[in-house]
């Protein structure tokens, strides 16, 4: 009779702790997304100015092919007017889909840059392609590019892997700067709209009445529960 008495607080006890320790763990799950984002922003927030590359470093022809499967999971342009307080925009549905614009803008093949926001004191250099290859070394060019002296000049980036090289891209306003230095030439652009799109609609990438610079990246930072991102979009024109 005493055995089993004082068997009982031992099993209470040891039934306490296992519930303990699966109450915090689910706290610490649910709690995980920000503790990373404080980290991230406040504790260690990823470099602000990327390194630009040498001349030497070299893209191979596999790093900037564009197949379908590349591209069909990149992003474009405005099926929400979410805008992060940052601007506004007026909605519009887009039927431009990945099948009916792959196009090869007038961007020449194999063209690369380099990218500033002083806002950010950012500098990136910019290479030609959106493949994995590409990406994984900084930001691309999309191939339906257009010439930045005439139309639309797309440039994606990872929010938060690969360095992170947009990752404070949602800090940008209208009326901050942009440069991008491209084929010898210098272009000044200033911002328009900053906004959250669905990242299957391919209207972002059309061609557009006057010339235009336009940035993409993943959104949110800290990856959804589901594994699906929406793309954080930044619209500017050229001064």
């Amino acid at each position: 009779m005493d055995s089993d008495n004082k068997k009982t607080p031992r099993k209470q006890i040891l039934i306490s702790l296992i519930v303990a320790v699966l109450i915090l763990g689910g706290i610490t799950l649910a709690a995980f997304p920000y503790l990373q984002s404080f980290y991230y922003d406040i504790i260690d927030p990823p470099p602000a100015v990327e390194e630009v590359f040498d001349d030497n470093d070299e893209v191979t022809d596999e790093d900037t092919e564009v197949t379908d499967e590349d591209t069909e999971t990149e992003p474009t342009e405005v099926v929400d007017n979410t805008n992060n307080g940052n601007s506004s925009s007026s909605r519009k549905q887009s039927t431009t889909t990945a099948s009916t614009y792959l196009g090869q803008g007038t961007l020449p093949q194999g063209s690369t840059g380099v990218l500033e926001i002083p806002k950010l004191g950012l500098k990136l250099n910019v290479l030609y392609g959106i493949t994995d290859g590409v990406l994984k070394q900084g930001i691309g060019f999309y191939p339906q590019s257009d010439d930045p002296s005439t139309g639309n000049v797309c440039i994606a980036g990872h929010r938060n892997a690969y360095g992170c090289p947009f990752w404070h891209l949602d800090k940008l306003t209208p009326g901050d700067s942009i440069v991008l230095y491209c084929n010898n030439q210098t272009y000044k652009y200033n911002v328009s709209l900053n906004y959250i799109t669905d990242d299957r609609d391919w209207s972002i990438i059309e061609p557009t009445d006057k010339p235009a610079l336009t940035l993409t990246t993943c959104d949110p930072k800290i990856r959804p529960a589901d594994g699906k991102y929406n793309r954080l979009v930044i619209r500017a024109y050229l001064k």
